[in-house]
């Protein structure tokens, strides 16, 4: 199905632009942080950034990870209807298995609209509306700390978006019988220990907060790692295991998370 919307070919263009984006703001902001500013602290004798005066470039570019990660809800939200209204693979309406009657997977595809609608709302731009400060004559206020809460409002909701497509997709590999492999079989299976084949209707709200948090967990994703590591992100981010980072460090650099 190469050119199905379900398909990995379809995922790279804006999950590879999302991974690009939240790297260059990383390298960003531990270059910005790692100075003094205009307005230091001192924290054991070592003159360090007090946050509070960081340049208008790291505003902007966390902003644009965030215009990023609505694009990334964007995309989870439509493979979320792809998968529930039937018009892809032979899947039945609200995956609803052949012979049964019930509502199925409608409200949790209007649930991952919500949730997309959400990340989207917080995707809008404030650092153009700065207010001068310093008499208007030295900088201007670029609402940074209120960047990084809207982008943190967006990390929660995105985990919970991947655990509502991660249920409808378990659904959709079951109802047509296929055989999960690789990374795909890690996320059926912490999918599967959670919530059972769905035949008839049922609260789905615990089911979707526990795969939710053990998709999010530092073991899951270590193994998830393990699997499809991203050397330069993975890294960078000190994602996964303590001791793989420390395994991919020279004998002399130790690890700092």
């Amino acid at each position: 199905h190469v050119q199905d919307p379900l398909s990995l070919r379809m995922i790279a263009q804006v999950f590879g632009a999302v991974i690009e984006n939240l790297l260059s703001t990383g390298h960003k902001i531990l270059a910005a942080t790692g100075r003094s500013d205009d307005n230091p602290v001192v924290v054991e004798g070592r003159v360090m950034t007090s946050g509070g005066s960081l340049p208008l470039d790291v505003t902007i570019l966390l902003e644009s990870a965030a215009l990023c990660m609505a694009h990334a809800a964007r995309n989870a939200f439509n493979r979320c209807v792809i998968l529930g209204n039937g018009q892809r693979r032979d899947l039945p309406v609200n995956l609803v298995p052949p012979g049964r009657i019930a509502t199925g997977f409608g409200p949790i595809i209007k649930l991952a609209g919500e949730i997309f609608s959400r990340v989207l709302s917080m995707s809008n731009p404030v650092s153009a509306q700065s207010l001068v400060v310093a008499a208007g004559l030295e900088d201007e206020a670029a609402f940074l700390p209120l960047v990084i809460e809207r982008f943190d409002r967006q990390m929660r909701a995105l985990k919970r978006l991947a655990a509502l497509e991660a249920l409808l997709s378990a659904q959709a590999i079951d109802i047509l019988g296929d055989e999960p492999k690789g990374v795909a079989a890690m996320l059926y299976a912490v999918v599967r220990k959670h919530a059972e084949f769905y035949t008839v209707d049922r609260p789905l709200s615990a089911e979707v907060e526990a795969i939710e948090e053990e998709l999010g967990s530092d073991e899951f994703l270590s193994k998830l790692i393990e699997q499809v590591p991203i050397a330069s992100f993975d890294d960078f981010f000190a994602l996964g295991s303590l001791q793989r980072i420390e395994e991919r460090l020279p004998s002399h650099e130790p690890a700092t998370v």
